[in-house]
């Protein structure tokens, strides 16, 4: 009987909560029976059968020191382990393969966020960055989309690496969900027939809810069509925002989902997400896997692997004209759309 290869799996959180914490998730699951893996945590919600986990522990400090302190504390438990592979998502000191799931902080910050200098938890990122790119222990890097690694490409010299683009993969609930008595249209209260507009993510502001409720207020006034509002951001400043706009009878917020998400898809007729920036959008695929169509951003990764044929309309102008107009057309002209069948390119790194 051969001896597995040890391998460790370097993430801040080992749940499914994220597209980064999903992936190093469902990795460890699908290999888990070739492969011995050490994941190093701060958190993790269930433990996994054929999974070692490392937890270290939390430290209450200045934000700017986080990243920094974890990187130290990754380090320390490595010296304890005999591993061969290490696989980091997050930034750390050295590690044999990095999936670059964010983008450099240099460009996160002047280019996304319009600041014209770094501040401490940004610089900690840049340091963090340059050293483990330049470590000539780290041989792959795995960035989750192509517009990740044109990024990273501006700001570092990448030559002797060996890039991969790897992007999140959609789980199976999403294309062959299970069976459900739940009705997401009775418990939000609208009529079986209504059409719905989803939008789902994890900051509001800067996936672009503002653009999305702007533009419902002119859907609304030529039809009459639901927009669902899922995920986590400032509830209260944008219930008072549908409330100012008159749209407030038409809005539903579902806030967090745990269960039913598949559902909550295919119980809507237009997927949208105006986001400013998305190094790929992991809920733009689930909804394409679930045969809704999509609305989306030029500047959101998962976009450059799909046309329109896939069910997917790439805002060229992010306005509340263009997107209004666009909605309007999907809704009135529903296309038969292509599933995506999930898939997964990274083992071949773990010969």
């Amino acid at each position: 009987m051969s001896i597995k290869k040890k391998i460790a799996v370097i993430i801040g959180a080992f749940t499914r909560r994220g597209g980064a914490e999903r992936m190093a998730v469902e990795t460890c699951e699908h290999f888990k029976d070739r492969y011995e893996f050490h994941v190093i945590c701060r958190e993790y919600e269930n433990e996994i059968d054929g999974i070692i986990i490392h937890k270290v522990r939390r430290i209450n400090i200045p934000r700017s020191l986080k990243r920094i302190i974890f990187a130290f504390q990754v380090r320390s438990v490595l010296k304890k382990l005999d591993v061969d592979i290490v696989h980091t998502h997050e930034r750390i000191f050295e590690a044999d393969i990095f999936s670059l799931h964010g983008t450099p902080p240099e460009h996160w910050a002047k280019e996304v966020l319009g600041r014209k200098y770094l501040n401490l938890f940004d610089r900690s990122c840049a340091y963090l960055d340059r050293k483990l790119i330049k470590s000539s222990r780290c041989k792959i890097l795995l960035p989750v989309s192509k517009l990740v690694e044109d990024c990273y490409r501006k700001y570092y010299d990448l030559s002797g690496k060996t890039i991969q683009v790897v992007h999140p993969t959609v789980s199976e609930e999403f294309v062959n969900p299970p069976p459900s008595l739940f009705d997401w249209r009775e418990r939000l209260e609208i009529p079986k027939d209504a059409k719905v507009v989803l939008f789902i993510a994890n900051n509001y502001e800067h996936k672009g809810l503002d653009l999305v409720m702007d533009s419902m207020k002119g859907v609304l006034q030529e039809e009459e069509i639901y927009l669902w509002i899922g995920g986590r951001g400032n509830i209260p400043k944008y219930k008072t925002k549908a409330k100012k706009l008159g749209i407030v009878e038409f809005v539903r917020f579902t806030g967090m989902i745990r269960e039913n998400l598949p559902h909550l898809y295919r119980s809507s007729n237009i997927f949208v997400l105006p986001s400013k920036f998305d190094t790929f959008g992991i809920v733009v695929t689930e909804a394409l896997a679930s045969g809704v169509p999509v609305l989306v951003s030029k500047t959101t990764g998962a976009c450059s692997y799909f046309r329109k044929s896939n069910g997917i309309i790439i805002l060229e102008n992010l306005n509340t004209e263009c997107i209004k107009e666009n909605i309007l057309k999907i809704i009135s002209n529903p296309k038969e759309i292509r599933f995506i069948s999930k898939h997964h390119s990274i083992n071949r790194f773990y010969e």
